[in-house]
């Protein structure tokens, strides 16, 4: 979804989800990453998107991408 900051995506995304009832269900938010350096978002990341693969049905709502990958990777440098 792409919208105005503070216009609820992120809860109306969460909220889709709780209510989906799968059984794998994780939000990855830049500030779940405080401190991690590039490698160790890597391995989060990957970790997250390997473990919903366990699962017959999974849901993964990602808050904020740009700043977790950083501008690097939306502004073409």
């Amino acid at each position: 979804m792409h919208g105005p900051a503070a216009s609820g995506k992120t809860a109306l995304a969460a909220s889709i989800a709780m209510n989906s009832e799968f059984p794998y269900i994780k939000l990855i938010s830049p500030e779940s990453m405080v401190g991690f350096n590039e490698s160790a978002k890597v391995q989060y990341l990957s970790k997250v998107f390997n473990d919903s693969y366990k699962s017959p049905a999974s849901i993964i709502v990602v808050d904020n991408i740009e700043r977790i990958l950083g501008n690097f990777f939306f502004h073409g440098n």
